[in-house]
């Protein structure tokens, strides 16, 4: 199992930020921009106390050819995640097809207020009980994760100072 931690500035407010994430527009651009082979959302629900939402996603994978070879060119996953409103978390448990019941990575991401703008922080928990080659999947994991979020982080930025005056409506 591996944990980390990722802190990222976001120039935008805590709200600016959760109004992006959320927003359908800027879902299907971010999906276009870190180059989703395929991106589907299977369910939301918008409540009162959370969202929920679960997607299905099938992403360009930078792995080792040895973790390629077990995942195969289809490399998808299923994603259900949850923010709560009055904590303003977003939890998510991410399985992938192959060795599902074997393997997940886990997320809690907060942002905060940082002077005019604001931190995200991301804490993920990969976990891969697959013999013989668990390290080397959580290690692939971790590198497409690391890499997934500091593109995001840059979209997201780039996002908001571009719709800076529609996500203050």
């Amino acid at each position: 199992m591996r944990e980390l931690t990722l802190v990222q500035d976001i120039d935008g407010t805590v709200d600016e930020h959760w109004r992006a994430f959320f927003d359908p527009e800027f879902e299907r651009a971010i999906v276009v921009a870190l180059g989703f082979r395929s991106y589907e959302i299977l369910e939301r629900v918008d409540g009162e106390a959370e969202i929920r939402q679960t997607t299905r996603a099938v992403p360009r994978l930078d792995a080792a050819a040895a973790v390629a070879r077990v995942f195969g060119a289809s490399f998808g996953y299923v994603e259900e995640g949850r923010f709560d409103r009055a904590t303003r978390v977003w939890r998510t448990r991410t399985v992938p097809d192959t060795f599902a019941e074997r393997m997940s990575a886990d997320l809690v991401m907060r942002v905060e207020p940082a002077g005019a703008a604001a931190r995200r922080t991301l804490a993920l928990t990969i976990e891969a009980r697959v013999r013989g080659s668990g390290g080397l999947l959580e290690s692939s994991f971790e590198k497409n994760l690391r890499a997934g979020w500091r593109e995001s982080a840059a979209f997201l930025n780039d996002w908001l100072r571009t719709h800076r005056s529609r996500a203050r409506t």
